[in-house]
């Protein structure tokens, strides 16, 4: 399924410095899906790299740290993942 923005929670850095933790829920997708380069690219503004994002998918929860490479967003393939 294709990236929805009403599943996308951003977070906040303090002060707008430091590493932000954002959310994505999404019970109908694949976390193989969710974690493609280029999944979360229409909030890049939102990422910097660094920031890590804690991912609900539909077979998976998982942690990953962000990278924002000129708007192009990956999320790292090292995860925390809870069963």
């Amino acid at each position: 399924m294709a990236f929805d923005r009403a599943y996308f929670n951003p977070g906040v850095a303090n002060g707008g410095k430091g590493i932000k933790q954002h959310t994505y829920s999404e019970s109908g997708t694949a976390i193989n899906t969710i974690v493609a380069s280029g999944y979360f690219n229409t909030v890049q503004g939102h990422i910097n790299t660094g920031d890590l994002i804690w991912i609900y998918a539909s077979n998976a929860v998982t942690c990953r740290q962000m990278t924002n490479t000129a708007g192009v967003i990956t999320c790292s393939s090292t995860a925390v993942t809870f069963a």
